[in-house]
């Protein structure tokens, strides 16, 4: 083999960015994560905030079908964060969905 095919061969791998595997989970919601970005108002992705923790429990079996969606799963505990829950949840209410650009 001529060195200039195997240069471009080895080029291609050289400057090609690794691939990163997305996996989903299941963030605690509080005011320190939502100033990291977690659905916060620039945030593109759909928010599912989750009130009980059964349904925290339920979710994580499911989570790996949500890998390359735009959701974000974020879990808020109404005892620490009774503020976020009194926005969003009613006593009835165990999941809320939050678009945050709309």
């Amino acid at each position: 083999m001529k060195k200039d095919r195997i240069t471009k061969f080895l080029n291609k791998y050289t400057y090609e960015q690794p691939k990163v595997v997305k996996t989903a989970s299941i963030q605690d919601f509080n005011a320190k994560t939502y100033k990291a970005g977690l659905c916060a108002k620039k945030s593109s992705n759909f928010c599912l905030l989750i009130f009980s923790p059964a349904v925290k429990t339920s979710i994580e079996s499911i989570l790996n079908l949500y890998d390359n969606d735009p959701v974000s799963f974020a879990f808020v505990d109404k005892t620490t964060e009774p503020g976020i829950y009194k926005l969003f949840g009613k006593p009835e209410s165990d999941v809320a969905v939050l678009k945050p650009k709309r």
